[in-house]
């Protein structure tokens, strides 16, 4: 969160014309990492100030949401490997295969 919300802080005084569109993973109610609630909660001024427009995702939707995505590419031979899923899943394979999903009808 740190990192993160010092660099939307650098492009907002940079760039003060665009928009800026952020994602933010929040901590699992499981979440095992002690200070991950205390980041998110810091985190979020910075987010209010200089965020445009905020996608929130809680960290187990994402993963469940790249397992969804890793189980429909498997048949279609794009993810090479086990270690491509779930939270190791890049932002470019994740979209790409959004992307490439067939529309539901």
């Amino acid at each position: 969160s740190g990192l993160g919300t010092y660099i939307l802080g650098r492009l907002a005084d940079e760039y003060p014309d665009v928009y800026r569109f952020v994602t933010a993973v929040f901590p699992s109610n499981d979440d095992d990492v002690i200070t991950s609630p205390y980041n998110s909660v810091l985190s979020l001024n910075q987010l209010i100030e200089h965020a445009d427009c905020v996608l929130p995702l809680e960290n187990q939707a994402l993963i469940d949401i790249c397992g969804k995505i890793a189980s429909r590419t498997d048949s279609k031979n794009q993810v090479p490997d086990a270690s491509t899923r779930g939270t190791g899943a890049s932002s470019r394979r994740v979209a790409s295969s959004i992307l490439d999903a067939p529309k539901r009808t």
